[in-house]
C-alpha cells in the first residue's frame, strides 16, 4: 500500500544585467535555467509547481522547463503546474514548458504560462496617487515574487538573504 504524497515546488528567478544604456552593457548574458521533473507512480499523490521569473536587461534569460509524469498507476491524482513572467526590458527573454505526461484516467491536472510587462495602467494608477513611477514598479514586482518570497517567512536568516539579494537585482535593472 502506498503512503499519500503531497509535494510543492515553488521556484523564483529573478534576472537583471545592465541595461543598454549602462557603462556594462557589454557584460556577458546571464541565464537562469531551472529544469524539473517530477514522476508520480501510485495513487492520492498531490503535486504543485509556480515558478515565478522577472527578467530585466537585454542579455537577462529565464528558462523554465517542468515536467510531471502522471503513470498509469497514480490515479486519483491531483497536479497542478504554473509558469508566470514578467519581462522588465523589451530584450530580455523567458522561455516556460510546463508540461504534463498524463497516462491515467482519473486525475485532476492543470497547467499553465504567462508572460507579460507590468501593467501600465497599474503604474499609471499609483503615479496618480503620487507615487513615482520607480517606486510603483519596484511594488509591483515585490507584490508579483511575494508568493514565493513569503514561504520564507518562518526562516528569518534565509528570508534576509533573499531579500537582500532581490534588492540588489533592483537596484541593477532599469525599472
Amino acid at each position: 500500500s502506498w503512503a499519500e504524497t503531497r509535494t510543492t515546488m515553488d521556484h523564483l528567478s529573478l534576472i537583471a544585467t545592465p541595461t543598454e544604456r549602462s557603462a556594462l552593457a557589454a557584460a556577458p548574458g546571464i541565464t537562469h535555467e531551472l529544469r524539473t521533473k517530477a514522476r508520480l507512480n501510485h495513487p492520492g499523490a498531490q503535486i504543485s509547481q509556480v515558478a515565478k521569473m522577472v527578467a530585466s536587461g537585454s542579455a537577462s534569460h529565464c528558462i523554465f522547463d517542468g515536467r510531471v509524469d502522471i503513470e498509469k498507476e497514480a490515479q486519483q491524482t491531483d497536479a497542478a503546474q504554473i509558469a508566470r513572467g514578467i519581462l522588465m526590458t523589451r530584450r530580455a527573454t523567458i522561455n516556460a514548458r510546463p508540461n504534463l505526461r498524463i497516462q491515467a484516467d482519473d486525475v485532476a491536472a492543470s497547467h499553465g504560462c504567462t508572460i507579460a510587462d507590468l501593467e501600465e495602467d497599474q503604474i499609471f494608477y499609483m503615479a496618480s496617487r503620487g507615487i513615482e513611477e520607480k517606486d510603483a514598479r519596484a511594488v509591483l514586482i515585490g507584490s508579483f515574487i511575494s508568493e514565493i518570497t513569503s514561504l520564507l517567512a518562518d526562516f528569518p536568516k534565509l528570508s534576509g538573504r533573499v531579500t537582500q539579494s532581490v534588492d540588489k537585482a533592483l537596484s541593477q535593472c532599469d525599472i
